[in-house]
């Protein structure tokens, strides 16, 4: 089958759309005359402070362009309709097109709901709302829709990338004279393709950035000299094995570096139409006194996550779970993250990021190059579902992310390692291989 229709995708949407208001209703407890009306109103709040966080995460997921929850739903929902997710081609814009029209029908359902339960819209207007939600997406305009212009293949950017290079004088800065650094460049670039497909170069985002970065971290140095055992292994293989001779930080900086210059050059022809994705980034392989980081190896991160806690959640304290996670993933030191207000949390070109500045009298930064914005791992952003949290801290009226750590002895990072033993011993393992 491979290509889905337009038709196809508008009913998907508008069925998924009634799904969730059936399940809605289903799961909505009528309250006797004879329930406390505090607790009654306590109750309603809860319910509304959860579809808010529901929300917000979808449509941080539609901003961003993640659609990896509602990918793992789309085989039983295909399965509805005799289409099997095996058969569907995924690089088609239709794929994308469908996440995204499902994922917009969710949040609309979501919104329209809670305005019921905010007492915005009366029980027999819900039907006709979704009714109007349904309506544009089952319209022959939409259906009709311009498609969106995703620019050229990433092996056609680079194709032209590469006979600009040959053109260009041999004392310009932007050229790539040695032959060894020129076939390196080429490399880097054929390892993105492979890594992501020959697909249009408008569909590469900051997401994809931190997935290319995570994927060098466990990448093979030499796996294409002889004797290699990943010679002959595609890059699909060699992932998720066990590897103890890896990319060192330098390394992964000029692999990143030259996809940057891809994308420099791919922005001035107008072939990208956003911000370089890549620019301003760079692993830091050193901390203020110049010593070295260590990277952690696979055994260490799944003595982490598989931890009796983390597959339980048995944290007595959200800084328990997170901190560890935050400095693992975004290299920041345990002061910095425990004095994080919910205002240092920014968007910066549409991407969310920790701004760690010293805006706070209580704050504390180790040194200049410390004053920096960190963009949001989207593990943590997505997978975690970080931000719902966020919003659950609003709207309880705080100001800081961990508000429950103390400011003692000019620091909120004193009490960090606090808690279970087993918690102790991970915070400890992390915070002290980032930054010894």
């Amino acid at each position: 089958m491979g290509k889905l229709t337009d038709t196809q995708i508008q009913e998907i949407a508008v069925d998924h759309l009634q799904k969730w208001k059936d399940s809605f209703e289903a799961a909505r407890t009528p309250l006797g005359d004879d329930v406390d009306p505090f607790l009654a109103h306590m109750a309603l709040k809860k319910q509304i402070e959860t579809f808010e966080g529901d929300r917000v995460s979808i449509r941080a997921d539609l901003e961003t362009g993640n659609y990896r929850d509602i990918v793992r739903e789309l085989p039983e929902i295909l399965e509805g309709y005799g289409l099997n997710i095996d058969e569907v081609d995924q690089d088609d814009p239709s794929f994308t097109k469908l996440c995204s029209s499902v994922l917009r029908a969710k949040e609309r359902a979501i919104s329209l709901y809670m305005d019921r339960l905010e007492g915005k819209g009366p029980r027999d207007d819900l039907d006709a709302a979704m009714d109007a939600v349904a309506g544009p997406l089952t319209s022959p305009t939409a259906a009709v829709a311009e498609p969106v212009d995703e620019g050229p293949l990433l092996s056609e950017v680079i194709e032209k990338y590469l006979a600009w290079q040959e053109k260009l004088p041999k004392d310009d800065k932007a050229k790539v004279n040695d032959p060894s650094a020129k076939a390196n460049h080429i490399a880097a670039l054929k390892l993105f393709v492979e890594f992501y497909g020959d697909i249009p170069i408008r569909r590469i985002e900051v997401q994809h950035v931190f997935e290319f970065q995570d994927m060098l971290c466990e990448y093979p140095t030499g796996r294409f000299r002889l004797g290699s055992p990943y010679r002959e292994m595609t890059l699909k293989e060699i992932q998720g094995m066990d590897i103890e001779d890896t990319l060192m930080i330098p390394t992964i900086n000029l692999y990143m570096n030259r996809v940057k210059l891809l994308f420099k050059y791919a922005i001035k022809r107008g072939h990208y139409k956003q911000v370089n994705p890549f620019a301003d980034y760079r692993l830091s392989d050193s901390r203020s006194d110049a010593e070295k980081r260590s990277r952690f190896s696979k055994a260490e991160l799944e003595t982490l996550l598989k931890s009796k806690e983390y597959k339980d959640n048995l944290f007595d304290k959200p800084f328990q779970f997170w901190t560890p996670l935050i400095a693992l993933f975004h290299g920041m030191r345990q002061k910095e993250i425990a004095q994080l207000y919910i205002a240092d949390i920014e968007m910066k070109e549409g991407i969310p990021v920790f701004s760690v500045v010293q805006d706070e009298e209580d704050k504390r930064v180790k040194n200049a190059t410390s004053r920096r914005h960190v963009p949001i791992h989207p593990f943590i952003l997505h997978d975690l579902k970080f931000m719902k949290y966020v919003e659950q801290l609003k709207s309880e009226g705080e100001d800081r992310l961990f508000p429950e750590l103390p400011f003692v002895k000019g620091s909120y990072g004193t009490k960090v390692s606090g808690g279970s033993r087993n918690t102790r011993d991970h915070t400890a393992l992390i915070l002290q291989r980032k930054h010894p």
